[in-house]
């Protein structure tokens, strides 16, 4: 319970600290992740977690623990708490990073589709979501075909979570709506409305 108590806290921290950077590196706020901060946070998280581990584990314990098999998962042989404790901290370090690498790889994008009846005389689609003073989505709308950046009807990318396109007499038919991640939290909260206006 100490290991996997002491584990998990110092992988929440790790977490925190470095989303606390990729949103400061999305708002021009420094220039690189990890920054010196993110760092300090880390480094103290890790201190944190291996003095907890210390405190509550001793050698003996470990090294019976170890010595009754699959305890220390990929820590195996570590036969002293501060052994097993700098295993763990590596290990959750390694994990933290390669979540970090898949959230940050990602590019936010949303594909959905709708059907504009005959007669409409206008088509609005609004978006809307968390503004944190960094959140940026942008929004590109098309008719008969997949929306993107490099192909649309219309579009907008204003800075900011609040985007709105108007086509007037649109053609009926399949109409396609793309929202794209221009800056920001990795995942931001919104809400996408399309109203179909009739003469």
């Amino acid at each position: 319970q100490a290991v996997a108590g002491a584990s998990a806290g110092f992988l929440n921290s790790l977490l925190k600290a470095t989303t606390r950077c990729q949103i400061a590196l999305a708002a021009g706020k420094t220039g690189e992740c990890p920054d010196p901060k993110t760092t300090s946070a880390s480094t103290k998280a890790a201190e944190k977690a291996s003095g907890r581990m210390l405190s509550m584990c001793s050698d003996a314990e470990v090294a019976l623990l170890d010595g009754a098999g699959a305890f220390g998962g990929a820590c195996t042989g570590a036969k002293t708490a501060a052994a097993l404790a700098a295993c763990q901290v590596a290990g959750h370090q390694g994990i933290g990073s390669n979540l970090l690498a898949l959230l940050a790889d990602q590019v936010m994008q949303q594909d959905v589709s709708l059907e504009v009846p005959a007669g409409t005389a206008l088509l609005r689609v609004t978006l809307n979501g968390r503004d944190s003073g960094v959140n940026d989505l942008d929004l590109y709308v098309a008719a008969g075909g997949p929306a993107s950046k490099a192909s649309y009807t219309a579009k907008s990318e204003n800075g900011g979570m609040f985007e709105s396109v108007e086509i007037a007499s649109p053609p009926p038919g399949p109409w396609f709506v793309h929202l794209e991640r221009y800056a920001g939290e990795v995942l931001i909260p919104y809400q996408l409305t399309a109203t179909a206006f009739q003469p």
